[in-house]
């Protein structure tokens, strides 16, 4: 069997954490290797008593930094996930594992048939990695009570190559007739509804265009980093891109989740300067009405809502697929 393992940096709470690892285990993932970060002081000894065979959880205070990697606890939280990766494949490599993803806690492996093992034994021998396309969640509801309830989910209407030539998965060419041809979708898009198409291909879809990658564990593997892992000199990447295994990315998949999140990011000082531009305009908006909920709700709405209309256009044009995960899922 192709046993597959996860490694995940958090910060979240024990219910969101537990919905994600159960889902992820039972979708067939052999190991999780979970790093919590500045989570509550308690999350740590459930976890380990919940899970105490098949999740891995390290707490990341100063003494792990200092003990593992040689530093201080790093500033930027894309560092600490990076270190992280790298720590759990080496971790990987001891244990034995085939294949080793790194994923956040609000993504979501989509497998055919709901066993992940299965798709990944039916891998090529000669290829490296597995390429996932992401697809970002739509909500239609304020709130929900679990990720399972969300069915609509933004997509590419095509798998977006790699953009470097060093790896062997097309040219350059192929990547711009494919952004042009999804482009040329949005603009039509526009005509059948609103005008979410208005600025173009990063508006509509905020994922990782280039999706995330499933890493087959060797010693030629030099990082695992947070996407698309680095290989040591000479090692081509080999992919294999597959519709039978999708990233399914729940940001903001809830009013409550979505304030939170922002309510804890207007806090850090310094923390705009680092948002691209459509993360500082979303920025800008919520501390405008923050202390104004029905305001809020309003920005939440205009945001990520579609109209049942918009919907079946988006649908109709290969935007928007419908994802339904099991019910025995959180």
């Amino acid at each position: 069997m192709s046993t597959v393992s996860v490694a995940t940096t958090v910060k979240s709470g024990l219910p969101t954490i537990c919905h994600f690892l159960d889902y992820h285990l039972g979708i067939g993932v052999h190991r999780f290797y979970l790093f919590l970060d500045d989570c509550e002081p308690d999350i740590l000894g459930q976890i380990r008593s919940r899970y105490p065979l098949r999740v891995s959880a390290q707490d990341c205070d100063a003494a792990y930094w200092r003990d593992e990697h040689g530093i201080a606890r790093p500033e930027s939280v894309e560092e600490r996930q990076r270190l992280n990766a790298d720590h759990a494949l080496s971790l990987a490599r001891k244990n034995g594992d085939r294949w080793i993803v790194h994923i956040d806690v609000d993504e979501y492996i989509n497998a055919a048939a709901d066993d992940l093992p299965t798709v990944l034994g039916s891998v090529p021998n000669r290829c490296n990695v597995v390429r996932m396309d992401v697809l970002e969640c739509i909500p239609t509801s304020l709130e929900f009570q679990s990720v399972s309830e969300i069915r609509y989910f933004k997509s590419l209407p095509y798998g977006v190559p790699l953009a470097d030539d060093r790896y062997a998965l097309g040219s350059r060419l192929r990547r711009s007739c494919a952004l042009f041809a999804y482009k040329a979708l949005l603009i039509l898009a526009k005509f059948f509804g609103r005008s979410f198409a208005r600025a173009g291909f990063h508006d509509f879809y905020n994922a990782h265009s280039m999706g995330k990658c499933i890493t087959r564990v060797s010693d030629d593997v030099q990082s695992l980093r947070l996407h698309i892992p680095w290989f040591v000199e000479g090692v081509k990447m080999h992919v294999y891109s597959t519709p039978r295994c999708r990233l399914l990315h729940f940001e903001s998949w809830s009013f409550t989740e979505w304030s939170r999140k922002w309510q804890r990011r207007s806090s850090i000082d310094g923390f705009a300067a680092a948002l691209d531009r459509r993360q500082q305009a979303i920025f800008d908006q919520f501390k405008d009405c923050a202390s104004r909920p029905r305001e809020l709700e309003a920005l939440y709405r205009k945001l990520y809502f579609y109209s049942d209309a918009e919907l079946r256009c988006l649908r109709f044009l290969g935007l928007v697929k419908v994802v339904d995960l099991p019910r025995t899922h959180p």
